[in-house]
């Protein structure tokens, strides 16, 4: 069993995001199945799966009723409102369950549910024609898969004709700018060493950004993200932090731009991604410990030269 360590996870450890104590953190993992219950399908047993992370689903609700169970009610979020997989062994409901090629590595299948989080940016919030800029503040994790689900998610899935948007990566580590360069942005901005409002005006002339996604987990970067999108633009939120964040709530309703929060996604258009050898998430595993080391992979998370830590469950 793989999983990786989310900065989700770190906002629990931290106490910044609530959640019932005590409680086993970690939501994106992949493994082998050992133990089926009496009502499980027998195929599943010794297969190589991936797991969803919204359990609880009522079925009955509102959303269920209307397709978006990852909204149910009832639901409860594994390792934020119920244990999690930062164990040996994990027992989940088995329509969580996807199962994985063997060409795919357990490493690259715990980041699934992120890749599908970073897909479900573009599956809530229009993508048109006329988006032709796009930045992204954040070059974690989930910044990094969104740079590169931006350049390819028209031409794979049909929603936007035209070419693809430039995307403009922002971060404040030059590491990580490094690897989204690598991976297709086509602007990287350093915002310890430039003004990145400043540089967004003056390639869009002074007009901001069609698309600008903030995911750096920081909350005091928002006033950046607004003034950085132009009037009816669109800002996609995907931080988790848990802490306040202020907001010029004015100047989104001056300028009419609008926020698209948007969490878990298609892991099937995932794992499309995958198939097509669209994604690159090599790079994007910069550190290895085992769940005996778990403090230490913490520890090496907050490191802003890191982007993903995966841990060995059976270390």
């Amino acid at each position: 069993m793989k999983s990786g360590i989310c900065g989700t996870d770190i906002s629990i450890v931290k106490g910044h995001l609530p959640t019932p104590l005590p409680i086993v953190p970690g939501h994106e993992f992949s493994g082998i199945v050992y133990g089926l219950g009496d009502k499980v399908d027998k195929d599943l047993f010794f297969k190589r799966v991936t797991c969803e992370i919204n359990t609880n689903i009522c079925g009955i609700c509102y959303f269920c009723e209307n397709g978006i169970p990852t909204n149910c009610i009832q639901r409860q979020a594994l390792g934020i409102d119920v244990d999690g997989a930062f164990v040996q062994y994990i027992v989940v409901d088995d329509y969580l369950i996807h199962e994985i090629p063997d060409s795919l590595s357990f490493e690259h299948a715990a980041l699934l549910e992120p890749l599908a989080a970073a897909v479900n940016t573009y599956e809530l919030m229009p993508f048109t024609p006329s988006d032709n800029i796009v930045v992204i503040y954040g070059a974690g994790k989930m910044g990094q898969l969104i740079a590169q689900v931006t350049k390819q998610y028209s031409s794979l899935f049909k929603h936007k004709v035209g070419d693809p948007p430039m995307v403009v990566v922002v971060s404040r580590t030059d590491e990580k700018l490094a690897i989204a360069k690598k991976n297709g942005a086509d602007l990287i901005i350093n915002s310890k060493k430039e003004d990145p409002v400043a540089k967004i005006m003056e390639i869009t002339n002074n007009i901001g950004a069609d698309i600008v996604v903030e995911c750096t987990g920081n909350p005091k970067i928002m006033d950046q993200v607004v003034k950085s999108t132009r009037t009816r633009g669109k800002i996609a939120l995907k931080s988790t932090h848990g802490l306040p964040t202020p907001i010029n709530i004015t100047d989104i309703v001056v300028r009419e731009i609008a926020l698209y929060g948007t969490r878990c996604g298609p892991f099937e258009k995932a794992k499309l991604f995958l198939a097509s050898d669209l994604i690159n998430l090599d790079d994007l595993i910069t550190k290895r410990v085992g769940l005996s080391n778990i403090n230490q992979g913490l520890e090496d998370a907050e490191d802003s030269t890191n982007i993903k830590v995966i841990i060995d469950n059976q270390k």
